[in-house]
C-alpha cells in the first residue's frame, strides 16, 4: 500500500503528539512520598509533581505491598502554627502515636509536625525550628510527659518537647557510626515503633560504589521510660541490599511497614521503586521447621547417690545405632568432681535396657587431677576437678571413634579422640585405644564432630559453624597428639535467633539433602538460654550451609531442663535415625539425660523449606 507524502506527514504528526502527550502526562503524573500501614490496610501518600500542595492517598489492593489501587482520596493539610511552603518540603517520616498518626517533613529551614486520625486529615500542630536533618517522631512520650524527636545524619540525637514548639536536644548523642560494624558511615533516622520490649528506632546507614547504593538498616532497643537508654543495637543489619544508582541524591527512602514480624522498608531511585525486607529481632520468628517432641519418659537417666561416680550429674550424651539398637554414652560426674563416661543401651530408643554401674573410659584417677596448682578457671557442670566431658560417638567402618572434651583441672580444656572396635563395644570389653589430643594447647576448644564417611577421598573433622564452617581434612587419621587451631567466632546475623552461635552438637547424618548438623545456640534478647539449630551442609563441599532452621527445634521450657546444676540449657551431643525417626539425645540442665523426636521425612521437609525471612531485595512498580 502507498502512502502519500502528505499522509506521512499526518501520520508523523499524530504519533508525536501522542508521545508528547505521553511524556507531558508523566511529567505531570504523582509521586510517592511514604509508605505506612494504619489499622491493618498498607498505604502510600503521593503528590502532584507540579502541584506539590496536592497530595492523595492511595490504598494496597488485597494482601499485597507492593501493588495499589489507581485510586484514592484527597488529601488535606490544616496549618494552625504555620504556613508551609509545600513546594520545598522533603524528607517525609510517618509515626504511629497512639491513636493517631504523626508525619514529620521539613523545607529546607525547619521541621513541621503533622497528625492525623485517618490519614487524610492532617493537622499541623509542631515545629522544630532550625532542625532539617531526616527524622521522625517517637511513638510514645516519656516518662515526664515529653514528646521526643529522633534525628541526625552523621550521628542520632534526640529533641524533647511539652508543646510541639519549643524543643531542647540532647547535647550527648544516641548513637554514632561504630568502626569495624556495618553502620560506620553516616547514617538517618528512618522509622520507630512501640513494641512490648521498648522503643524500635530503624535507622539506615549506606555508601555508594560501582554505581550502586549499598543500603543497610540498623536497630536499636530503647526503653520506654528512658529514651535516652540503648538496650540493645543490633551488630549486623536489620536488613541489606544494592540498589542501581546514578547519584547518591537518586535515592530516597520513603516509609517503613511492619507487616507479621517482617519490615519491608521502601526506596525510590528515579523511576524505579525497591523494597529491602528482614526480620523484627524481637518478632517471634516464623516456624517453618518442625520442633522436636519430648519423650514424656524424660528424663531417661539421671544422678544416683549410691552410684558415687554419678552422683551429681549424668548428661550430654554421645550415641550411635549398632543393628537398629541405640547406645548412649553419656558424661557423669561424682561426688569427687571427676567427669568420667558411662554406658547405657535404650531398648526402642526411648528407654533403658541396660546400664554400666562403672565408668567405661577414664582419662586419669582423681588424684592426677589434683597434683598442679593453680587450677584452670573452667566452668562446666556439676564438680569442676576435670576428665573427659560432652563425649560424641561417630561409626567409621569397624570402629567407634570418641571425641570428648579434656579437661585436667590447671590447663584450658583441649579435644581429645580415642577409639574402639565395634565389636568390642558390642561386646562392652571397654578396650579404648590410647586418647590423643587434637586441638591447640592453651587454647579452650570444645564441640569437635567427625563425619561417618571420607569426603572427596579424606576423613573430615567438623571443628566450628561460625564465622563459617571451618573443617580439617586429613589422608589418615592422626594417631599421636596434634595441635589444630581452629577458627571460631560466636556472632552470627542479628535478624536470627542464633545470633550467638555456640557450637556444633551431634555428630553429621548424611541425607539425600546433604549433611544434617545439629548445632547449639543463643539468642541476645533471650540470653542465659541454650538451644538447638539444625542445618544443611553441601555433600561434596560441606563448608557450604544449603539449609538453616528458621527457628529453635529445642527450646529449654521444661522444669529438668531448668532445675539442675546450670538452668536453661538442652545440650545435644548425640543423634540418630531409626526407621524413620530422628532421635535427639541431649543433656537438661547440665544434670540429666534426655531423648526428644520427629518423623525425619516430616522434619527433613520443614527444614528445606524456603521461609519468608529469604526475601531481601524487590523491584517494583506503581504505574
Amino acid at each position: 500500500m502507498k502512502i502519500r507524502f502528505d499522509e506521512g506527514v499526518t501520520l508523523l504528526a499524530k504519533k508525536m503528539k501522542k508521545e508528547i502527550s505521553k511524556k507531558k502526562k508523566k511529567k505531570e503524573g504523582l509521586e510517592p512520598l511514604i509508605f505506612f500501614n494504619f489499622k491493618k490496610r498498607i498505604f502510600v501518600m503521593m503528590r502532584q509533581k507540579l502541584d506539590k500542595s496536592n497530595f492523595i492517598l492511595l490504598s494496597n489492593k488485597k494482601d499485597s505491598n507492593k501493588e495499589f489501587n489507581k485510586r484514592g482520596k484527597k488529601v488535606h493539610f490544616d496549618s494552625k502554627k504555620s504556613v508551609v511552603d509545600f513546594s520545598k518540603t522533603k524528607d517525609f517520616h510517618l509515626t504511629e502515636f497512639g491513636k493517631e498518626l504523626v508525619l514529620t517533613f521539613n523545607d529546607h529551614n525547619q521541621t513541621f509536625l503533622s497528625f492525623s486520625k485517618d490519614g487524610i486529615k492532617w493537622v499541623i500542630k509542631g515545629i522544630l525550628p532550625k532542625i532539617i536533618e531526616s527524622g521522625c517522631l517517637s511513638p510514645c512520650k516519656t516518662s515526664e510527659g515529653k514528646f521526643a524527636y529522633f534525628y541526625g545524619n552523621k550521628e542520632i540525637k534526640v529533641a524533647y518537647s511539652s508543646d510541639l514548639v519549643n524543643w531542647k536536644s540532647d547535647e550527648v548523642p544516641l548513637i554514632k557510626p561504630r568502626i569495624g560494624f556495618f553502620d560506620k558511615d553516616n547514617f538517618q533516622v528512618v522509622s520507630a515503633y512501640l513494641s512490648e520490649k521498648g522503643v524500635s528506632l530503624i535507622y539506615e546507614s549506606s555508601f555508594q560504589s560501582d554505581w550502586k547504593r549499598h543500603l543497610k538498616t540498623g536497630y536499636i532497643l530503647l526503653a520506654k521510660n528512658d529514651l535516652s537508654k540503648v538496650i540493645w543495637r543490633a551488630d549486623s543489619p536489620l536488613t541489606e541490599g544494592s540498589i542501581p544508582a546514578g547519584g547518591l541524591a537518586s535515592i530516597s527512602c520513603l516509609g517503613t511497614i511492619l507487616k507479621e514480624g517482617i519490615f519491608y522498608i521502601y526506596y525510590k531511585s528515579g523511576t524505579k521503586m525497591f523494597i529491602i525486607s528482614g526480620r523484627d529481632p524481637f518478632s517471634s520468628p516464623i516456624e517453618t521447621t518442625h520442633k522436636l517432641i519430648r519423650s514424656a519418659k524424660n528424663p531417661i537417666i539421671w544422678p544416683k547417690n549410691i552410684l558415687k561416680w554419678q552422683s551429681m550429674g549424668t548428661f550430654n550424651p554421645g550415641a550411635v545405632c549398632l543393628d537398629t539398637q541405640v547406645h548412649l554414652v553419656y558424661r557423669a560426674v561424682g561426688d569427687n568432681g571427676l567427669s568420667t563416661i558411662g554406658y547405657a543401651l535404650l531398648e526402642d530408643g526411648l528407654h533403658i535396657k541396660s546400664q554400666s554401674d562403672q565408668p567405661i573410659f577414664l582419662s586419669q584417677s582423681a588424684s592426677e587431677f589434683s597434683k598442679k596448682l593453680p587450677r584452670f578457671v573452667y566452668e562446666s557442670g556439676p564438680g569442676g576437678l576435670g576428665g573427659s566431658e560432652d563425649p560424641r560417638l561417630t561409626k567409621i567402618g569397624k570402629t567407634i571413634y570418641m571425641t570428648y572434651v579434656a579437661f585436667n583441672g590447671y590447663e584450658a580444656p583441649r579435644v581429645a579422640m580415642t577409639s574402639i572396635s565395634v565389636d568390642d563395644f558390642l561386646n562392652r570389653e571397654w578396650t579404648w585405644r590410647k586418647p590423643i589430643f587434637l586441638s591447640k594447647r592453651n587454647q579452650t576448644q570444645k564441640n569437635w564432630v567427625l563425619f561417618p564417611e571420607k569426603i572427596n577421598g579424606k576423613f573430615a573433622l567438623l571443628s566450628s559453624l561460625s564465622p563459617e564452617v571451618h573443617i580439617f581434612y586429613f589422608d589418615k587419621l592422626p594417631t599421636s597428639d596434634i595441635e589444630l587451631e581452629s577458627q571460631f567466632g560466636n556472632k552470627t546475623g542479628a535478624r536470627r535467633w542464633d545470633n550467638l552461635m555456640r557450637g556444633v552438637g551431634s555428630p553429621p547424618i548424611k541425607t539425600e539433602y546433604g549433611w544434617l548438623v545439629l548445632y547449639h545456640a543463643m539468642d541476645v534478647r533471650d540470653p542465659n538460654r541454650y538451644k538447638v539449630g539444625a542445618m544443611i551442609l553441601d555433600y561434596k563441599n560441606p563448608e557450604k550451609i544449603l539449609f538453616r532452621s528458621a527457628n529453635p527445634i529445642l527450646e529449654p521450657d521444661k522444669n529438668y531442663e531448668n532445675e539442675g546444676y546450670k538452668a536453661g540449657v538442652v545440650y545435644v551431643c548425640g543423634a540418630v535415625v531409626v526407621e524413620n525417626t530422628l532421635f535427639v539425645y541431649y543433656g537438661g540442665a547440665d544434670t540429666v539425660v534426655c531423648v526428644a523426636t520427629i518423623p525425619f521425612q516430616k522434619f527433613m521437609k520443614s527444614l528445606t523449606t524456603k521461609t519468608q525471612e529469604e526475601i531481601s531485595c524487590q523491584e517494583f512498580s506503581l504505574d
